[in-house]
């Protein structure tokens, strides 16, 4: 009886010999590595993926273009019209804490006086992108002036 006991425990195909015999196999058969070099060999696949679809550019930056189109929106809403000046382009800087804001005069409003007046809103104009945008922490807006088609 004690024979066919030790003759079925060996039979097992997935006892303890049989596992170590499959990782010895299977370390053998491991791969040498290639004797050319890729362009994607020590990159992160992520990357070079991304880069291959063109993934990285469009997704690069969503949430500063959604921040600045949220503030083109609010300061078209928010600048006077006595101002004289429309919002052109928002655009972020190095970091999205400070966005540059293009403002065009309308009509035959002069940019020096124009720029003055802007200077007195601007803390205004800052408290009020901060309350229609969704940011912790309002973002410093740098004003710039257009030259009219028309003048200097």
């Amino acid at each position: 009886m004690s024979k066919k006991k030790k003759a079925s425990v060996e039979r097992r195909p997935d006892g303890p010999r049989e596992r170590r015999r499959k990782r010895r196999r299977a370390e053998a058969r491991v791969r040498l590595p290639a004797a050319e070099l890729w362009p994607e060999d020590g990159v992160d696949p992520r990357i070079w993926i991304g880069k291959v679809e063109g993934e990285t550019r469009r997704r690069r930056g969503r949430k500063a273009r959604q921040l600045c189109r949220q503030i083109h929106e609010a300061l078209a809403l928010l600048l006077p019209a006595d101002l004289g000046l429309a919002v052109a382009s928002v655009t972020p800087t190095s970091s999205a804490a400070r966005v540059m804001v293009l403002l065009r005069p309308e009509g035959g409003i002069d940019r020096a006086v124009a720029s003055v007046r802007l200077e007195a809103l601007a803390g205004w104009l800052r408290s009020e992108v901060a309350g229609s945008v969704q940011r912790r922490k309002a973002p410093e807006l740098l004003f710039c002036v257009l030259a009219s088609a028309g003048g200097p």
